[in-house]
């Protein structure tokens, strides 16, 4: 079988030809209408961004698979809401970083009966190892460095400690890569805040309740963007 790749966005396409591997076919234009509902073709699109613009009428093609966020909605909320599409959606891990990083962190919702064929299509065409998570907001990394930030701005907020001096420590106690500030510096306080918000929408758990001045910080940011 053909596979077909197709990556609309064009600020993204270097780092996802980056680690892919094997022969595939490269549509860089994204005209997809001679590869639609063919049996010998399996189209995969890339389209990782929340905002993405998705090529017109892909609802139609059964043979697509669409590679896109995993982070800030499940798929299966998703599938629930577009049940007109008839490919295969699968949720990456497409925060700042995270596609130059050893393995990648992709979910496929558990509706779907193709499951381990479609793993295996993806690991063929992808050259570092995925890491299959469970469908829902947050995926794992970004849903548990998202609660080390909240956390340490209640930190902040109550007076324990600076910023700087948060970084630090944990970079020095935990051995970690990065501090919960340096993290939010690459993700962006507004990501991170819509994070959290959907994973205590998702759980109910009010141990994901974003901290008071995260959030001011983040409406602030949002206002002078705008």
């Amino acid at each position: 079988m053909e596979v077909v790749v197709c990556i609309p966005n064009a600020k993204h396409k270097k780092d996802i030809l980056g680690f892919l591997r094997g022969d595939f076919t490269l549509i860089r234009d994204c005209d997809l209408n001679g590869f639609k509902n063919k049996s010998n073709k399996q189209i995969i699109l890339f389209c990782p961004d929340a905002e993405d613009i998705l090529p017109a009428g892909i609802d139609e093609y059964h043979n697509l698979i669409l590679v896109q966020d995993g982070v800030f909605q499940s798929i299966t909320e998703e599938i629930h809401y577009f049940p007109e599409f008839e490919g295969i959606k699968i949720g990456i891990n497409s925060l700042p970083g995270s596609f130059t990083s050893p393995i990648l962190e992709m979910s496929i919702a558990d509706i779907y009966d193709e499951q381990e064929a479609v793993k295996e299509i993806l690991q063929n065409l992808i050259a570092k190892p995925i890491r299959w998570v469970a469908d829902g907001p947050g995926m794992v990394s970004p849903r548990i460095i998202c609660m080390l930030i909240n956390e340490a701005y209640y930190t902040w907020m109550e007076g324990t400690a600076d910023p700087a001096s948060i970084d630090l420590g944990m970079k020095l106690g935990t051995n970690y890569p990065k501090g919960p500030f340096e993290w939010l510096d690459l993700w962006g306080i507004d990501k991170v805040v819509k994070i959290i918000e959907a994973v205590y929408q998702y759980t109910g758990d009010p141990r994901y309740k974003c901290c008071p001045l995260l959030k001011k910080q983040a409406w602030a940011y949002l206002a002078n963007r705008n």
